[in-house]
């Protein structure tokens, strides 16, 4: 299997069809066609389900669309630092969205004192950021509790207490778990188990009526009069226009983790990073 066979079969998943591929790769369609079949016969596998005007893949060509992206990106990082970067130190590191502004400063400080560093930063979920880790295309990620930690080394950046956010202001100067009952919530899915254990520790029953995966979509939802969301602090500059109140609740609180892998040396770069944090 050869990379430009993986380049090949991602173009044509990502523009749709055989025809549309071969123009974005300023070929004809036979010689695509021909590498997309050399590589389903080394594999073994059928990765296209033929007969159809869209493209629509195999449980084997969903897998592999899957890890070429990954292959591809390991390739590109490597040809860059071998070729392009040469001396010039690369940090290769993973943010999650709300990681992101408590992270900044610290590497704000990184680029004035190592101006020649370079940055490659991949966005993701916790899951996302820690696969990439094992699977060596980051270095060093940013990521929040609660999270499994196997094989992780960390150090805590910041902890946090968690904030109601709503459209209208609130009817007193402080909120409870209790008082969060009442309301309609939208819940940024990531954080459901730890309001939910939150909820039990009071024997109230969550019952979210709005859940979602990206907390600029729970912001957008307050905006338009869905209900109240429970965020992590950090998050309280995203929420302009909006109403906000602290929860007075010890156990629902989140940490930022600065995390590397244990299989895998600290670089240069990374602990840079990390003596700035910790001083």
């Amino acid at each position: 299997m050869e990379i430009k066979q993986l380049l090949y079969f991602k173009t044509i998943v990502d523009h749709g069809s055989i025809s549309s591929a071969a123009k974005a790769l300023n070929m004809t369609q036979p010689p695509l066609s021909y590498q997309i079949k050399q590589l389903e016969q080394e594999l073994n596998t059928t990765l296209f389900t033929r007969g159809s005007k869209t493209i629509s893949l195999t449980p084997s060509g969903i897998a592999l669309y899957q890890k070429s992206e990954i292959i591809l990106n390991m390739t590109s990082e490597t040809i860059k630092e071998i070729t392009t970067l040469k001396d010039t130190p690369l940090l290769r590191i993973g943010i999650t969205p709300t990681t992101l502004p408590v992270l900044l400063p610290y590497l704000t400080k990184l680029k004035e004192e190592y101006p020649n560093i370079h940055y490659s930063i991949y966005d993701g979920n916790t899951f996302k950021l820690t696969s990439l880790l094992f699977e060596n295309v980051i270095d060093i990620a940013a990521i929040r509790s609660p999270a499994n930690m196997n094989n992780l080394n960390y150090i805590n950046i910041r902890n946090e207490h968690m904030i109601l956010v709503s459209s209208e202001p609130f009817p007193t100067n402080s909120t409870t778990i209790k008082d969060i009952k009442k309301n309609r919530l939208i819940i940024y899915r990531r954080y459901y188990e730890l309001i939910n254990q939150t909820f039990i520790k009071y024997n109230l029953q969550l019952n979210p009526y709005c859940e979602c995966d990206d907390a600029r979509t729970a912001i957008d939802l307050v905006h338009n009069g869905f209900g109240q969301a429970i965020f992590p602090n950090s998050l309280r500059s995203l929420c302009k226009d909006l109403y906000i109140q602290d929860i007075e609740e010890d156990n629902l609180n989140t940490s930022i983790l600065l995390v590397t892998s244990k299989n895998k040396p600290i670089n240069d770069i990374c602990e840079k990073l990390i003596n700035i944090i910790k001083e």
